[in-house]
């Protein structure tokens, strides 16, 4: 539950950083995610959350679409690639297409993240 794992990461150091690996196969590239303890507490207080909770999700859903056998029907995109604190327009740009290049087909979705403001 949310409550047991608020618990749990409040008595961990503040230093500590868990490095979650992310394969090739997810955004494209092979990276790891540094999760620290205030964005796990942002996630279970219900405030306003950041990137990695969404790049976490994201590593989820992949996860599922693989599971159960659906890679071929959804493509994932790095949020940070296109993020507007990720670079110049350009650069973001770039990325998104070079994703939609790397899509397999044509009835493939392209799932990435869009925050309103």
């Amino acid at each position: 539950s949310i409550k047991l794992l608020l618990n749990t990461i409040q008595g961990v150091d503040e230093g500590v950083v868990v490095n979650v690996p992310f394969d090739e196969k997810a955004f494209g590239e092979a990276f790891y995610l540094p999760v620290f303890k205030e964005d796990i507490i942002e996630f279970c207080t219900l405030q306003k959350i950041g990137a990695v909770p969404i790049v976490l999700y994201m590593r989820h859903l992949y996860h599922l679409v693989t599971q159960y056998g659906y890679q071929a029907r959804y493509i994932f995109i790095d949020p940070s690639a296109v993020a507007i604190q990720g670079g110049p327009r350009e650069d973001r740009a770039i990325s998104f297409a070079t994703r939609m290049l790397s899509m397999e087909n044509e009835h493939q979705f392209l799932i990435k993240p869009w925050n309103h403001g």
